[in-house]
């Protein structure tokens, strides 16, 4: 079978999704991969290794939409796939299916990843628009409907209804250890995962380094963020008015994330919105506990006592409660009294391993086509 996944860019969970699917189920099918960005290293090695095609996109905004349509029509003409997989939803998401219905090409699939897309205001009223709409355009173009969990499902399809719930994994195996995290007494490490977009709150995390700053506490507090994106040069800038160089770390983009996860002491994702984080999964599987936004779906919590939610509004008395939650798991380092047998066994039963969302892939695919 020949499948094509549409993706905006490499970095986050969407292309990390992508690439699990890929890397593990290759021998299966032919994917291909089409992105607006640039490849990072691991779907680089898997094109070396013939796992998967690479494509690169026009940016509409470069080339102009009738030239970036033109591609599109002339890829779609070339090219024939059984299953058209697009990671971009709504209105944007027209364009891929026009062309490939009209190329005569196989069932095309909504996979949603998101619950929002306006971050840290109100709405506009074309906004609100776009919002009401969203289900019904992506509901008239998907012959396939997936999302990541029940959260992402309501909010593109406006129903868990026909929907496939397919989680994001994680590849348990280099998260789990046979030991907890070496911890530094004189330190708190922060972590922060993700891709440098309006929906991660930036600007929360400039404000809690900033508390930090004006403590006396017996600790170094270090930020450490792992990702790139369209705001990092904004967030860098802002960074360095505050003079806070010396404790909030851009450390780009890591495809070995799980090297660095697991030396955290405590992870923070105080975003306004995620469809499903998979970081929230990593953390949990290497033992590190996580505080995540109270605006986040709390379809990613074990239950295992690692994950607290937490407000991000009014952002002063809200960086204040996240502060005092930072503290509090470092001064209280036995988190978690669960083995590693006990915690894979709940992961896979979760759906949160790469073989049971390799299976349940596999399983929504014969479903659709031998139906």
């Amino acid at each position: 079978m020949k499948i094509l996944h549409i993706i905006s860019s490499d970095g986050g969970g969407i292309s990390s999704f992508v690439k699990n699917i890929v890397s593990e189920n290759n021998n299966l099918h032919q994917h291909t991969v089409m992105s607006f960005g640039e490849y990072g290293s691991k779907f680089k090695e898997l094109e070396i290794a013939k796992q998967v095609r690479l494509i690169n996109m026009p940016r509409p905004k470069i080339v102009g939409m009738r030239n970036f349509l033109k591609f599109l029509n002339e890829f779609f003409k070339e090219n024939k796939f059984d299953l058209i997989e697009s990671h971009i939803q709504g209105i944007h998401a027209i364009p891929f299916k026009f062309y490939a219905k009209k190329n005569k090409n196989g069932k095309f699939a909504i996979h949603s990843h998101q619950t929002d897309f306006v971050f840290g205001r109100e709405k506009s009223f074309k906004e609100k628009i776009i919002y009401k709409t969203n289900p019904f355009i992506n509901n008239s173009l998907a012959n396939v409907k997936i999302a990541c969990g029940e959260a992402a499902a309501e909010y593109a399809f406006a129903s868990t209804k026909n929907v496939y719930i397919i989680r994001n994994s994680v590849d348990v195996s280099k998260f789990i250890t046979e030991t907890k995290p070496d911890y530094k007494a004189n330190q708190i490490r922060i972590g922060h995962v993700g891709r440098h977009s309006s929906a991660k709150n930036l600007n929360f995390l400039i404000a809690l380094m900033e508390a930090f700053k004006l403590d006396n506490l017996p600790y170094r507090v270090d930020l450490y963020s792992y990702g790139e994106g369209e705001l990092t040069e904004d967030f860098r800038t802002k960074i360095n008015e505050r003079s806070l160089t010396e404790s909030i770390h851009l450390e780009g983009r890591k495809d070995d994330i799980y090297n660095y996860v697991k030396n955290m002491d405590v992870i923070v994702l105080p975003s306004f919105s995620e469809g499903l984080p998979t970081v929230a999964i990593e953390a949990q599987a290497a033992r590190v506990p996580i505080i995540i936004s109270d605006r986040v779906t709390h379809e990613v919590d074990l239950q295992v006592g690692l994950v607290k939610y937490l407000p991000i509004e009014p952002p002063l008395k809200a960086v204040e409660q996240w502060k005092l939650a930072i503290v509090e798991y470092k001064e209280d380092q036995e988190k978690m009294d669960i083995t590693k047998t006990e915690l894979l066994k709940l992961l896979d039963a979760q759906g949160f391993t790469t073989g049971a969302m390799i299976k349940n892939y596999n399983n929504m695919l014969g479903d659709v086509f031998n139906s």
